[in-house]
C-alpha cells in the first residue's frame, strides 16, 4: 500500500495569482486615472477644454473595454462641461443610454435617451434613438407605452384615410383595407395542398387573422428598423437572385420544351406504376393524448370493447359523439377534411384491411387509434385517365435535364474550376471512378 503522504491541494496555482494580480493592476489603474484626472479638473478653477476631452477619450476606451459602468461615470464627468454644445450633450445622453442598455438597466437607458430626444441629436441618429426608446419601454414591460411610441414617433402611419377600394371589404386596419379578392390572391400563392385547406371558411378566416398580424408585426419590426438589418438584407439578396434566376431559367425553358404525344405516352409507359389511384379508405378514430392512455385504449378494444361507445366516453376529437367517425374517403392523395390533414394516419393504415384496427399513431402531439370502416382499393390509371399528370411530369422531367445543361454550359463557359479533391480527399483527378461534382476546366 502506497503511505506517501499527498500534498496539500493548491487552491491558488502560480498562474491564477499571476493573472489575479493583472486584473488587480489594471482596476487599480482605471481608478487612479479617474481620480487623477478628477483632481486635475478641481484644481482648476473653471477647466479647459482639454481636461474634460480627456474624460471622453476615457470614456471611449472603457467602453471599448467592456467596462460599461466605469464608462459611463467617465462621461457623466465630460458632461460637466459647461461649453458643451446641445448636439454634443445629446450624443453623450445617446451613448451612454446604451451603455445602460447593454447592462439591462433599462430604466436609466430610458431616461439617457429621453434626455438624448429632448436636446436634439442629429437627424442621422434620430431614428435610433425612436427605436431605443421603443426597445427600452417594451423591456421594461410597458408594451402601450412602447406601442404609443412607434405611432408617435414616426410618420408611417399617415392619418389621411385612402379611398376605400371596390369589391367585398372583409377587414379593416387603421387607414388600410383587405378585400375578399386580396385574401385570394394571397391564397393562389399556396400550393394546392394549403388552399384545399382555406377551402374550409373556418380556416380562411383564421388564415385572414395570420395576414393581418403578419402585416401589423411587419409594420412595427420596420418602424423599429429591421428593414435596415444587415441580416436581413443579404437574405433579401439571395432571393432576389433566387426569383430572377427562376423566371428567367423559365422564360428559357419554356421555348426549348415542345410536346410530343408520342413522347409523352412513352414517358407513361416506362412509368406506369407511378399513376396509380391510392387505396381509400373510411375510418373512425379515437384521439387520447398520451401513448399510456392509448395503450389503456387498445387493451380495452382488444378485449372486446364496443369501438363507437369507446370513442364516446375517451375520445378528444370532436367528432367524439359520432363515435369518431370520419364522414370522407381519405387517402394518400385526398388526406384532408374540414380542414385537417390526415396524411401520417392514412400512410400508417396502408396494410389495414376493412374492420381493421391500428396500433396507437401518434399526430400532432396526440396518438390516435384507428377502426377501418370501408377500404376501397387503388386502380391504375389508363393513359387517358392520367393524361394531364402525365404531361406534367414530361415537361418537369424536360425542364430539369435543361436546367442541368444550363448549369454546366454557364460553368464552362464561364471557365470555372472546382477542386473536387476539397470534397472528395480520396477522388483523385485520375480517378475513373463518377461522382456528382465534376471538375469543371475551360
Amino acid at each position: 500500500m502506497n503511505t506517501t503522504p499527498r500534498r496539500p491541494k493548491q487552491i491558488f496555482d502560480r498562474r491564477s495569482v499571476f493573472f489575479s494580480i493583472i486584473v488587480l493592476a489594471m482596476f487599480g489603474a482605471v481608478l487612479y486615472l479617474l481620480f487623477a484626472l478628477n483632481q486635475n479638473v478641481q484644481t482648476k478653477k473653471s477647466g479647459s477644454a482639454t481636461d474634460y476631452e480627456l474624460y471622453r477619450n476615457l470614456g471611449s476606451k472603457l467602453k471599448s473595454e467592456k467596462m460599461f459602468e466605469q464608462a459611463i461615470t467617465a462621461y457623466n464627468t465630460y458632461l460637466s462641461d459647461p461649453a458643451l454644445t446641445p448636439e454634443t450633450r445629446a450624443n453623450i445622453h445617446y451613448t451612454i443610454g446604451n451603455l445602460y442598455f447593454e447592462l439591462h438597466q433599462y430604466d436609466k437607458a430610458l431616461a439617457a435617451y429621453y434626455a438624448a430626444d429632448m436636446l436634439g441629436v442629429p437627424p442621422q441618429i434620430a431614428g435610433e434613438v425612436n427605436i431605443k426608446i421603443v426597445n427600452s419601454l417594451e423591456r421594461l414591460g410597458r408594451d402601450f407605452s412602447a406601442e404609443y411610441a412607434l405611432k408617435s414617433r414616426t410618420s408611417l402611419d399617415e392619418d389621411t384615410k385612402k379611398e376605400q377600394p371596390s369589391g367585398q371589404i372583409v377587414a379593416q386596419y387603421g387607414s388600410e383595407y383587405v378585400t375578399m379578392r386580396d385574401l385570394d390572391e394571397q391564397l393562389e400563392m399556396l400550393d394546392e395542398t394549403q388552399r384545399q385547406q382555406f377551402r374550409d371558411p373556418q380556416q380562411k378566416f383564421m388564415f385572414l387573422q395570420q395576414y393581418i398580424a403578419q402585416k401589423l408585426l411587419a409594420r412595427k419590426a420596420v418602424k423599429m428598423g429591421y428593414d435596415k438589418d444587415t441580416e436581413i438584407l443579404n437574405k433579401l439578396d439571395m432571393l432576389k437572385d433566387q426569383l430572377m434566376v427562376e423566371k428567367m431559367v423559365k422564360a428559357e425553358i419554356e421555348g426549348k420544351i415542345s410536346i410530343d404525344p408520342e413522347d409523352v405516352k412513352n414517358f407513361y409507359e416506362a412509368r406506369k406504376s407511378a399513376y396509380r389511384e391510392p387505396d381509400s379508405f373510411r375510418i373512425a378514430h379515437i384521439q387520447v393524448p398520451t401513448k399510456d392512455k392509448a395503450d389503456s385504449v387498445l387493451a380495452s378494444l382488444s378485449g372486446g370493447a364496443d369501438f363507437a361507445a369507446a370513442a364516446q366516453s375517451e375520445s378528444q376529437a370532436a367528432d367524439a359523439s359520432t363515435g369518431g367517425t370520419i364522414d370522407a374517403w381519405l387517402s394518400t392523395a385526398s388526406p384532408i377534411y374540414k380542414g385537417t390533414d390526415y396524411t401520417s394516419i392514412i400512410q400508417a393504415i396502408q396494410n389495414l384491411e376493412t374492420g381493421g384496427l391500428s396500433q396507437a399513431i401518434e399526430h400532432e402531439g396526440t396518438y390516435h387509434i384507428v377502426k377501418v370502416l370501408d377500404k376501397k382499393p387503388g386502380a391504375q390509371l389508363t393513359f387517358e385517365q392520367a393524361a394531364q399528370k402525365v404531361a406534367q411530369d414530361y415537361q418537369i422531367s424536360k425542364a430539369q435535364k435543361i436546367y442541368q445543361s444550363m448549369m454546366e454550359n454557364i460553368l464552362k463557359v464561364e471557365g470555372v474550376k472546382i477542386n473536387q479533391e476539397a470534397f472528395f480527399p480520396e477522388q483523385k483527378s485520375g480517378d475513373d471512378k463518377k461522382i456528382d461534382i465534376k471538375q469543371i476546366t475551360p
